[in-house]
């Protein structure tokens, strides 16, 4: 409810659908950014919703000055003798800032994702013009991939309403969803179509919002 902060009611709910109640009261956030630091692979949900957000990790070490750092920036990070400290959010203007962040799973708790994803855009409330360069996060696709870079930067400046700015959006997130192949997870071209179905809702959202 404070000014700047408004997003965070979108997170929250997501995070209502990490593990169940009582892991989500024992557990923190630093635990389980720590096991996406040691498992890149792992599909965290806080992970996602704070890298959506743009949120900041300070990390501690002694004899050292605290360091704050992007979360893909720490996850580079040699964390042997360092406190993961404190987490920092930004505001963002409410009449521009838009957020939607998903989780594709097969029950409603203690189920990693199959794919999740997170959205965060500056948009012109009259013309969605895309204002500066948006957030999406995708996970469950690949080790390697958290940003899809080329999307985000092809969007800076363009009109979701426009047609054509989806189509050509689209062909260049599919590009960049290269699923990793692993017996354990779901096949790796449906993970793909999930991920390309998330990013078409959440453009038919935010149409639908104007």
């Amino acid at each position: 409810s404070q000014p700047g902060f408004e997003y965070l009611a979108e997170l929250a709910k997501h995070v209502g659908k990490v593990a169940n109640v009582g892991v989500r009261n024992t557990a923190t956030w630093a635990g389980n950014l720590m096991l996406k630091h040691q498992h890149l692979e792992f599909p965290s949900d806080l992970f996602l919703c704070l890298e959506t957000a743009g949120a900041t990790v300070t990390l501690a070490r002694k004899g050292a000055q605290p360091r704050s750092l992007s979360l893909v920036d720490f996850l580079q990070q040699d964390m042997s003798g360092t406190l993961l400290q404190s987490m920092q959010l930004p505001k963002y203007d409410a009449a521009q800032t838009r957020v939607r962040t998903y989780k594709i799973m097969p029950r409603s708790q203690n189920a990693h994702a199959y794919v999740n994803a997170g959205f965060r855009f500056a948009l012109e409330p009259s013309t969605l013009t895309v204002l500066s360069r948006p957030s999406i996060v995708v996970g469950g696709v690949s080790a390697t991939l958290v940003h899809c870079a080329d999307t985000e930067a092809y969007l800076v400046g363009k009109r979701l309403s426009d047609a054509g700015v989806l189509t050509r959006a689209l062909q260049t997130l599919s590009n960049e969803l290269v699923p990793d192949a692993d017996p354990v997870l779901s096949a790796p071209a449906y993970r793909k179509s999930l991920a390309l179905a998330l990013f078409y809702k959440t453009v038919l959202l935010f149409n639908g919002d104007s």
